[in-house]
């Protein structure tokens, strides 16, 4: 497993050529029958901070996108809101 370097969309093409409708449908909820440049743009815009793609050689790409302040913490259970009134 490896991070996605930004702009190397050709392993997105790769990956997306090998999946079936069905699996294309599932993975982003409509009819997608090409992966358009900028789909692949747009997937593989990734800073290595905020958003990350990670590749695992032979299986495919997975990846997360940070919501909210990176150095911030949230509040777990308990926190804040959750007294009673």
């Amino acid at each position: 497993m490896r991070p996605l370097a930004r702009g190397e969309d050709d392993i997105l093409q790769d990956v997306f050529d090998g999946m079936s409708v069905w699996s294309r449908y599932q993975r982003y909820h409509t009819a997608m029958p090409r992966l358009t440049p900028a789909n692949r743009a747009a997937l593989s815009a990734v800073d290595g901070r905020r958003r990350v793609a990670l590749v695992a050689e032979r299986i495919g790409p997975a990846g997360w996108v940070a919501e909210g302040s990176v150095t911030s913490s949230r509040p777990g259970p308990g926190g804040p809101r959750s007294r009673s009134r």
